[in-house]
């Protein structure tokens, strides 16, 4: 369980660094779709990275340009926005947390439903 400091630290490096992402699948028309939080960084703050994945669990991974990533996805993502979305400041942020924390999960069979809360998702500003 993470202390009150790694969520107000995990709160403050996602305000600057993350991104709420939400990944939509089609497979022999079936739609999945599966929230992603993911946090990339430069060099420099690779100790960040393997804290967070030491802490709420995820992976880190390798991206363009020298870059490294973490991310968590499906009910970790939910679990880590849960814990830190009252932490967080940035707006757009906020309001992402805030939209997917209320509207998740999604158990329907809708491909147009779950196509169109993607969009409404990704409109949000």
């Amino acid at each position: 369980m993470p202390k009150k400091i790694d969520k107000h630290c995990a709160a403050a490096t996602f305000d600057v660094r993350g991104s709420i992402l939400m990944q939509k699948y089609e497979y022999k028309k079936k739609v999945q779709v599966t929230p992603k939080v993911r946090l990339v960084v430069g060099p420099n703050k690779y100790p960040v990275l393997y804290w967070l994945k030491e802490v709420f669990g995820g992976c880190v991974s390798d991206a363009a340009d020298n870059r490294k990533y973490w991310q968590v996805s499906s009910s970790k993502a939910i679990k880590f926005l849960e814990m830190i979305a009252p932490l967080l400041k940035n707006t757009k942020r906020k309001k992402q947390a805030d939209w997917l924390l209320e509207n998740w999960p999604v158990h329907t069979r809708d491909i147009k439903l779950k196509k169109k809360l993607v969009k409404r998702f990704r409109g949000l500003k």
